[in-house]
């Protein structure tokens, strides 16, 4: 038993400690001429740098019109206050009134629903010359985590309208009395 566990250790234990980049791929460290330090190393796939279609990935998509992003902030407000006073009034209505559940599906519709309704315009359009799945793979990874950062960045741009909205009506509501 021994002998059979040193023999499993000896020859699986590097093969399992070593990464195989995917089936036909090369990688090819680049070092720093002055200090000898890795700088990046490139995977090749099939003679073309993968780098180049991360590279046109980020490319296309910073060339993406996410303006309607910034709605998404005044939306998700207007959806939740909504959701907010009409549950609670269909609630009430019906006999079981339960805060909780009322904050929770509020909550839910209000970050859910604006984000899907933006979101319908941002698909994946991929260049012709990319036609194996291991480079739409690698391309639609990197489309959507820009798409991703750019999505975060509008929407915060859109929080000071929602927050001018809300200033403007205490300012109307507090007029009134």
């Amino acid at each position: 038993m021994h002998r059979y566990l040193s023999l499993l250790l000896l020859f699986w234990l590097p093969l399992g400690q070593t990464p195989y980049p995917m089936k036909g791929e090369k990688i090819k460290p680049q070092y720093d001429p002055n200090t000898g330090e890795l700088i990046k190393p490139k995977v090749i796939l099939n003679n073309e740098e993968i780098s180049s279609i991360k590279e046109r990935a980020i490319s296309d998509a910073k060339s993406m019109n996410m303006s309607h992003w910034v709605l998404y902030t005044p939306i998700a407000g207007a959806t939740f206050f909504s959701s907010l006073f009409t549950t609670a009034r269909a609630m009430d209505t019906m006999g079981f009134y339960n805060k909780r559940n009322l904050w929770i599906t509020s909550g839910t519709l209000g970050l859910a629903l604006p984000y899907f309704i933006l979101q319908q315009s941002e698909k994946v359009i991929y260049p012709n010359d990319i036609i194996s799945e291991s480079k739409k793979k690698i391309y639609k990874s990197s489309f959507y985590d820009i798409l991703f950062e750019r999505r975060i960045l509008y929407s915060i741009i859109g929080v000071p309208i929602t927050a001018g909205i809300g200033f403007l009506t205490l300012m109307s509501l507090f007029s009134l009395f």
